[in-house]
């Protein structure tokens, strides 16, 4: 029996507070899952589990065997410019000192570098160095892969209307925080 396919987290409410449970599936599990009572939480964390799962796989096909999962936040959020370790954790809802490790740490392996803020001498910014920018395109890659084998799956048209709504309530979460992002938005819950 192969051990384990993917995490699946379920959310909901309960008396205003959020709750976050982890159910690992065993492959048998996996037909058994009621897809139709899965929560939006639930059905987002599946596609996001495989695609972690192909990016993990592709890292170390392509030789980068330090990356482990709790450096995809900083791949994932750093902008190609580069920035704060501040704004980074703020982004990955993350305190700084943990963001600060995970830099620390993917500098000590050469993917990221520290750099001079130009916009304020005193600060530093995190930006990808040469081996960071080929293991992004690792990254882009197999998103873009995972993405067209699903499109043949769904069909064309049904993974365009997907990746439409996604984006459509994407915007909307966004416009509705007021550019406020992580601790500062009013309705922030920590999961």
């Amino acid at each position: 029996m192969k051990e384990v396919l993917f995490s699946c987290a379920i959310l909901s409410c309960i008396d205003k507070n959020i709750v976050y449970m982890e159910k690992r599936f065993l492959i048998e599990d996996v037909m058994t899952v009621q897809i139709n009572e899965l929560l939006l939480g639930g059905l987002l964390v599946i596609p996001w589990s495989i695609i972690q799962q192909h990016v993990l796989a592709a890292y170390a096909a392509a030789g980068f065997h330090e990356l482990r999962p709790a450096y995809l936040p900083v791949f994932l959020y750093l902008s190609d410019t580069g920035d704060r370790v501040v704004d980074l954790a703020e982004r990955a809802d993350m305190t700084k000192q943990a963001m600060g490790y995970l830099v620390a740490s993917l500098e000590e392996h050469g993917y990221v570098e520290r750099v001079p803020d130009p916009t304020d001498g005193r600060a530093l910014l995190v930006r990808r160095t040469t081996k960071g920018q080929v293991a992004q395109a690792v990254v882009n890659q197999t998103i873009l892969e995972t993405q067209a084998q699903w499109s043949e799956q769904l069909g064309n048209q049904e993974m365009e209307h997907l990746l439409s709504l996604l984006r459509h309530l994407t915007t909307v979460i966004l416009e509705n925080r007021g550019g406020k992002r992580g601790r500062d938005h009013p309705n922030y819950v920590s999961l």
